[in-house]
């Protein structure tokens, strides 16, 4: 991060990391959206990496919020940044898989997962088993029962019990 960016960032997370008089988290998002609208009104001058790092945390925050559309649209931005690095993309791309799946928009969720695979070094049993469920969803029954099966096996290899639904 350029090191404006970086110190509005370390404000950020400190804002993030907040708790009350009884130790709970209390964040304090009003200052978080402050700085954040900050450095969104000056995304010309920031560099692609930053402009990644800011829209992972406004997607954090429209999250929060139970604003998916928004969070949506913040983590399309932070994949199409040329300089994302890989944990930051993955990580957007999951995210991004399982909000499109949310919103039934089933199909875009299965590519962007399938698109997630392909990209980290170790799928998961509960990625399978979300593959899986979106084939359901759209009545791709023989995709969905292979990535079922898949899920299974590889809870079992992971040491534990995989979800009941699965098996439906």
């Amino acid at each position: 991060l350029q090191s404006k960016t970086a110190k509005k960032m370390a404000k950020i997370y400190e804002a993030l990391e907040e708790v009350d008089e009884k130790g709970e988290p209390n964040p304090d998002m009003e200052t978080v959206v402050e700085i954040l609208t900050e450095l969104r009104n000056d995304i010309e001058n920031l560099k692609s990496y930053d402009r990644s790092v800011m829209w992972s945390s406004w997607a954090y925050v429209y999250m929060t919020e139970e604003k998916y559309e928004l969070a949506m649209d913040s983590y399309e931005k932070l994949i199409a940044e040329p300089e994302v690095t890989a944990p930051l993309r993955v990580s957007a791309l999951l995210s991004l898989a399982q909000l499109y799946m949310v919103q039934n928009d089933f199909q875009k969720g299965i590519n962007l997962i399938l698109q997630w695979m392909d990209e980290v070094e170790t799928v998961t049993a509960q990625s399978w088993g979300l593959l899986g469920l979106g084939y359901f969803q759209i009545d791709n029954f023989k995709k969905s029962m292979s990535s079922m099966e898949t899920a299974i096996v590889m809870a079992e290899e992971e040491g534990y019990k995989p979800k009941e639904n699965w098996y439906n």
